[in-house]
């Protein structure tokens, strides 16, 4: 049995439905992109009923509901083998616009995810690797050396933007007509997101800043680094969220402590369950930069179905195992 279908531990994950006649394209993987279209095409493959699992929620059980969803995102996400899947909950290994491609479209009610910044690289000769970015502080507690660095933080400017761009439309063809999108990011990057949202046609409609308070990272003659901030879009004219929510416009916590990190640059579990709270029951939530899992972490105490995609071997591990042992 290959590596990628087993939980930690020894035990096995149920594999996803092939594709077609296709031969497997290897443990957890999904299609090269060009071929998926034109499965997809041949198959012709269409987008799930929007919240299937919410229309029967007055009538029926918790546990009901839960494999209503559970049954719902096998559906969504059958095109590929996980790497781990608890509940409703499914982990896999790959890129992220490879595996997007792969799915029918209206796949998802939200995106929730935390992806790389960019932030501090402008060009080749300024490339350095992320822990010395985001770990200065953290060096004391051995985070640099016990946390691998992460995919993508090394791209140029115009790279980094032409590779939001693509992931913009790819999650646009993935998700539903009045899906939501909270994009996370920093000063820096607000306005080319932004701008690059809009023009792959989601509406932007509003900005929730994380303050970390003052054990942020100081700056000397300057303003402490003391806020990120969540972009909001729309992919429609209308959301797909609980009007009996009134979420706070501002999230106050610290990061998660150096010692404790299970990612260079870790979000809050409350950050995210704040976020997926305004969500409709049974919303199928996406993180296609999953990193250590804290947006599966919040999804499970939500009760919400979740894919979530991480491109590194060496993050995927990390998740599986907090998510498999329940951790927080």
């Amino acid at each position: 049995m290959c590596a990628e279908n087993k939980k930690p531990g020894g035990a096995s994950a149920p594999s996803g439905e092939g594709l077609g006649s296709l031969p497997p394209q290897g443990c957890g993987s999904v299609a090269p992109r060009t071929q998926q279209r034109a499965i997809n095409s041949r198959n012709g493959s269409a987008p799930p009923p929007m919240h299937d699992c919410v229309s029967h929620a007055s009538a029926a059980t918790q546990p009901q509901l839960e494999k209503e969803c559970k049954h719902k995102m096998n559906e969504t996400v059958k095109t590929a083998a996980p790497f781990w899947e608890g509940g409703s909950i499914r982990l896999h290994h790959a890129d992220c616009l490879d595996l997007l491609d792969a799915l029918p479209g209206g796949s998802f009610d939200c995106v929730a995810t935390d992806p790389p910044y960019c932030s501090l690289t402008k060009s080749a000769p300024s490339r350095k690797p992320s822990g010395l970015k985001y770990l200065s502080s953290d060096r004391r507690a051995g985070c640099a050396a016990r946390l691998p660095g992460f995919d993508g933080e090394d791209r140029g400017s115009f790279s980094h933007m032409r590779f939001v761009k693509g992931v913009f439309h790819a999650l646009r063809r993935a998700c539903a007509e009045d899906a939501t999108c909270f994009w996370m990011t920093d000063w820096r990057q607000l306005a080319m997101v932004v701008d690059v949202a809009e023009g792959a046609g989601w509406g932007h409609c509003g900005l929730v800043p994380w303050d970390k308070t003052p054990g942020a990272r100081p700056i000397a003659g300057w303003f402490r680094n003391q806020c990120e901030h969540v972009l909001c879009f729309k992919r429609g004219a209308g959301c797909a969220t609980r009007m009996d929510a009134y979420a706070h416009g501002l999230f106050r916590q610290a990061a998660p402590q150096a010692a404790r990190r299970l990612h260079q640059v870790e979000k809050p579990v409350g950050l995210m369950e704040m976020l997926l709270g305004v969500l409709a029951p049974g919303s199928r939530v996406l993180d296609p930069f999953a990193g250590s899992g804290t947006t599966g972490v919040a999804a499970r105490r939500l009760g919400l179905p979740c894919v979530l995609v991480e491109s590194m071997r060496e993050y995927c591990e990390i998740a599986a195992k907090r998510l498999e042992e329940g951790g927080e």
